[in-house]
């Protein structure tokens, strides 16, 4: 099996949310800090939310064997590899309780797994398989394999957050409460129409299936950049490459939109790059080496909810050898 590790970015106010959870979790924050505290948590619908996930999260980690303390090292030693930022508050830990909880708050914020998003996220697909989900204000969504979504609507605007993985929403009309789709590289909004949002751990795409959706970039939290944005239509799409954004252009809606009908089509690609994208829909092992596979090009459209025929038509290429062991195991390898 393939494992993406793709670290999320950190936005301020999860740095906030961590900071105060470890405090008020101490049980010795002062009277003061608990001031600022309920203040905090009360400036915006936003502060609360993430303050929520980060108490979900830590409550999904209540039985940990803690007498497992060799795992529970490889744990922690990953997870402070992506929280330097938390080393800021360093001055206001007093004991080592508030100590623990910020080996948490790195555990959240820093490890970047299919478990973490399945627990933390409002939506979540991690079991091989598409999810249609009715919104309240009656709009529908998608969700691809592999992907985590969190809600947050109010008066407004009603406003997803794709954390990984591909979405596709078909919008209830209602031009006083614009629906957005936000990743951590771009923003898509729309008041009624019919598109589908991808994110990788390079960028963002955005393929329109009706009407229009303007497509921003995200400006740099440590930088105050200047927001690009364009104006996809009907049969266009758009993408955000590292912080580029390109010009809206014609797409071909039967490709970027075959997965909606659990279908994967490829033209003249990779071999290693479609069974990275074959693994999400695959419960199963699927175990390939990219170095072997390398130069191996392959076409064809694969049906994503049924991995044992794709390993069929995979084994007539000539290139190709493939072996299933227990009918679980799938070994993809090239001759």
């Amino acid at each position: 099996m393939t494992f993406l590790h793709r670290k999320q970015k950190v936005t301020p106010r999860q740095e906030q949310a961590a900071y105060w959870f470890a405090v008020i979790s101490s049980d010795e924050a002062t009277d003061v800090e608990q001031d600022e505290f309920k203040c905090w948590i009360n400036e915006s619908e936003e502060n609360r939310h993430s303050y929520q996930k980060i108490q979900q999260v830590w409550q999904c980690f209540d039985d940990i064997d803690q007498n497992n303390q060799s795992n529970n090292s490889q744990i922690l030693n990953q997870a402070l590899d992506g929280c330097a930022d938390s080393k800021k508050y360093a001055s206001t830990i007093r004991n080592s309780a508030i100590n623990l909880c910020l080996l948490f708050v790195c555990l959240w914020i820093g490890l970047d797994s299919n478990i973490y998003y399945k627990f933390s996220s409002d939506l979540s697909t991690f079991d091989g398989r598409l999810s249609t989900h009715l919104l309240e204000d009656g709009s529908q969504i998608i969700l691809d394999a592999g992907s985590a979504i969190d809600i947050q609507y109010s008066q407004k605007e009603r406003r997803l957050f794709l954390y990984r993985g591909r979405v596709h929403a078909t919008v209830a009309s209602n031009p006083n409460r614009p629906f957005i789709i936000e990743t951590t590289s771009a923003v898509a909004t729309a008041l009624g129409t019919a598109f589908s949002v991808s994110t990788e751990s390079d960028g963002t795409q955005l393929a329109v299936t009706e009407s229009r959706v303007t497509f921003c970039t995200v400006p740099n939290d440590n930088q105050r950049t200047t927001v690009h944005c364009v104006k996809a239509t009907e049969g266009e799409g758009s993408n955000v490459n590292k912080g580029y954004l390109s010009l809206a252009k014609n797409m071909d809606l039967s490709i970027e939109t075959a997965w909606l009908n659990n279908r994967l089509v490829v033209n003249d690609q990779p071999l290693a790059s479609v069974l990275d994208q074959l693994d999400k829909y695959n419960s199963g092992l699927l175990i390939y080496n990219k170095h072997n596979l390398k130069g191996v090009n392959i076409s064809g459209v694969f049906p994503t909810n049924d991995i044992t025929t794709v390993i069929s038509m995979l084994s007539q290429n000539s290139n190709v050898k493939t072996i299933r062991l227990s009918g679980v195991s799938i070994i993809v390898s090239k001759i």
